[in-house]
């Protein structure tokens, strides 16, 4: 099932669609190859360029209050998925993947550069040789509240990011960060500073 143009009174069989009438769709499509998904848009989101691609059943989007995302985006699911969208975040454009049962949660009031990419899975397997022992398992991916992401980042499987972090343009985040108000950046990514605070407005002396 393809459909183009999704509207605020969408409605497709053997799902659950809740579409606030507030909510702005600028060529906006759903992609399905299952049934028995969800897709739950919250007051006040506007939505340009992004593609829900949907396979299996059962996964879940929900995109909280007040969310922009601007330029692009692609979220695709694969069977008993979700990926949720914290409130008053602002993306540019991203592509995220959750894969094999896992979930991407993103915080509230976040801030994405262009061209990030997120996923719970490699997509393929991998095993050590001559076995069934898998070597790269899937994961989620969670991702704090006020974590500003900057262009051209990877976030792979099993990260957590804390609250109010920055990660530096260009990353490859391969691991999880417990800390809180740290700069992440490199290729892996590593805190390269503590105690930071950001804004998107400058502070007055």
């Amino acid at each position: 099932m393809y459909i183009n143009n999704i509207t605020n009174d969408l409605k497709i069989e053997d799902y659950t669609i809740s579409i606030h009438p507030s909510v702005k769709l600028v060529n906006c499509e759903i992609n399905s190859f299952g049934k028995n998904h969800t897709l739950i848009i919250d007051e006040g989101v506007s939505l340009c360029n992004v593609k829900f691609r949907f396979e299996g059943s059962g996964s879940t989007v929900h995109i909280k209050t007040n969310t922009i995302i601007q330029q692009n985006a692609l979220l695709w699911l694969e069977n008993n998925t979700s990926i949720t969208i914290g409130s008053g975040s602002r993306i540019e454009s991203v592509h995220i993947a959750a894969l094999e049962n896992k979930k991407v949660i993103i915080g509230d009031g976040c801030l994405f550069a262009s061209d990030i990419e997120i996923r719970t899975s490699d997509s393929h397997f991998i095993y050590e040789k001559g076995t069934t022992n898998r070597i790269n398992h899937p994961s989620d991916v969670i991702i704090g509240n006020k974590v500003w992401v900057c262009a051209y980042c990877k976030i792979m499987k099993g990260v957590n990011i804390e609250d109010n972090c920055v990660i530096g343009s260009s990353s490859l985040v391969n691991k999880s960060f417990k800390e809180s108000n740290v700069i992440i950046a490199g290729v892996p990514a590593k805190i390269i500073k503590r105690d930071i605070e950001w804004s998107t407005w400058a502070k007055k002396n």
